[in-house]
This record gives C-alpha cells, structure tokens and sequence, in this order.
C-alpha cells in the first residue's frame, strides 16, 4: 500500500511538472480517494489545487480558498501562490489585490507596476531595498510622455502636426494632404462664387477631415505613451521580473 501511495503520488507530481494538469489532478483526486487523510494534510492539498486551478480557474480558486480556510498557518504561502499564478496570466489587478494581505513588497511591487500604478510599485520598492528598480522607476517617470492636449491643439492649428509630434508620420502626411486638399477645393468654389459647391465641400470634406486630424493627434499621443509604457515594462520584466519564482 506505501508502495501504491508513493507510485501515485509521484505520478501526479510528475504529471503537473509537466503540464498534464488535467491528468495530475485525476491521479491526486485518486490518492485522496484511496487515502482521505492524506486530503487533510497540507502538502497533497497545496500540490492539488496547484494542478487545480492550471487546468480550471474558477475550481482552483476554490481549492486555495478552502486551503487557507483549513491552513491559516499556511495562508500566506497559498496567497503568494495565488498571486503568483495571476501575475503569470497577466491579470495583475487580481495579483495585487490578494498581495495586499501579504508581507511580500517585493512581489507586491511587480504586481502594482504591471497594472500601471508605478508610484505605488516605487514605495513597495523603496521597503523592499531593490535600489536599481526604485532608479529604473525615476528615470522612467522623469522622460515626460507625449501630450494628448499638446497634440490636438497642434493639429488644430495645422492639420498633420500634432500627429508628426505624436511620432505617427504617416497618418501626419495623410491628414495634412487631405485637409489640404479639401482647403483647396474650398477655397477654389468660394473663389468661383459656386456657394452650394462650397457649402457641400465644407459638410462632407472640411467638416469631416479636419476633426479627424484632431482626434488622430490625441489617439497617436496616447498610443505612443502605451508602447512606450509596454516597451518598457517588458524590459523590466526580462531584467527583474525573471528572478521572481512563478511556479
């Protein structure tokens, strides 16, 4: 039987090791089966709902819940592991809300910044001691991001600058060259005294791409700030983030 039980369990570990998730939470569930009190002991239950919520979310939740219920001795370490598993997914609001009942700043830190709270990453690195990521952090913060405001009044001014200082040159040239255009049309039907020409023109040409160049000032000002942000965060993540342990 010793020799059944430790076949087993060494089945399922070996299952969850290597991504038979599904698998390894059959062989747990038939340990638990065969031997209820081991469902009572922390380790077999802690390495369950491990393969637990890698292959359903929703019943692994559970499974931690009911682990820090019947744990608390533990709680902290399956919060971490909870916490941990939502930074993997990127679901880092969730990560950052469970960390709050830890004392882990550090992970607390990667969980505040992934999910675009950098002064509150920066305190929990200031308690932490991690000095390069409090500077990493700073220097960030000090590079300004492109203005969406600055953008827009440019290109309310002419048309294509505001995109060209939001670093979209192609969609400058295009929204330059179209507001020029319909200017020209304009200008040309007044010119002409053609006034109904001219008042289709405006409705349909001026009064379309003329905002159009406004609002595309605002929406390159802002992606260019969320590739940067992204950009930058994956350079974090690739120098700093890889020395946290995400089981």
């Amino acid at each position: 039987m010793i020799f059944f039980l430790i076949t087993q369990l060494s089945l399922a570990d070996s299952l969850y090791e290597n991504g038979y998730y599904g698998l390894a939470r059959i062989e747990y569930e038939r340990v638990f089966f065969f031997y209820p009190e081991l469902g009572r002991e922390w380790q077999s239950r802690f390495q369950y709902a491990r393969a637990m919520i890698k292959e359903n979310e929703a019943d692994g939740v559970q499974a931690f819940e009911s682990l820090i219920d019947d744990f608390p001795e533990h709680k902290t370490e399956a919060r971490i592991t909870l916490a941990e598993y939502y930074l993997e997914k990127k679901r880092y609001y969730l990560a950052g809300n469970i960390l709050r009942f830890t004392d882990k700043t550090r992970l607390k830190g990667f969980g505040y910044l992934f999910d675009g709270q950098p002064l509150e990453a920066l305190r929990m690195f200031r308690t932490s001691g991690d000095t390069q990521l409090v500077r990493e952090i700073n220097e960030y913060l000090r590079v300004p991001g492109k203005s969406m405001r600055t953008a827009m009044a440019l290109s309310m001014v002419l048309p294509g600058a505001g995109e060209f200082y939001a670093g979209n040159s192609r969609q400058a040239v295009i929204d330059f060259l179209v507001n020029l255009g319909s200017g020209l049309l304009l200008y040309n039907a007044l010119h002409r005294k053609m006034y109904v020409d001219a008042g289709l023109i405006f409705v349909f040409l001026v009064q379309r791409f003329y905002p159009a160049s406004v609002y595309h000032a605002g929406k390159s000002a802002k992606e260019w700030n969320e590739a940067r942000q992204r950009q930058w965060l994956e350079n974090i993540k690739k120098d700093y983030f890889k020395m946290v342990k995400v089981r």
